[in-house]
């Protein structure tokens, strides 16, 4: 049984990747207009990975799930959680 979500309702996705940079900057382009925070998370103890906290209100399953598709098919990502 899928646990139920009540919308809206503030989201929050992880994602990893090598550059901080260029990832604030994909993360920017596939938020495009909407309303979010984007803070650093954490940097592997190899120092190869970092990973940033995105916070943002979904209005539905359908928007929820599309922006985690967009964040997985942005080259600068490796790894959306």
């Amino acid at each position: 049984m899928e646990p139920r979500i009540g919308y809206p309702c503030e989201w929050s996705y992880t994602v990893i990747g090598r550059d901080e940079e260029i990832m604030r900057g994909a993360v920017s382009e596939v938020m495009d207009d909407k309303k979010f925070t984007l803070s650093f998370s954490k940097k592997s103890s190899g120092g190869k990975y970092i990973s940033l906290n995105i916070k943002t209100l979904v209005f539905s399953e359908e928007e929820r799930n599309k922006i985690y598709t967009s964040l997985c098919a942005t080259e600068a990502i490796k790894m959306v959680l």
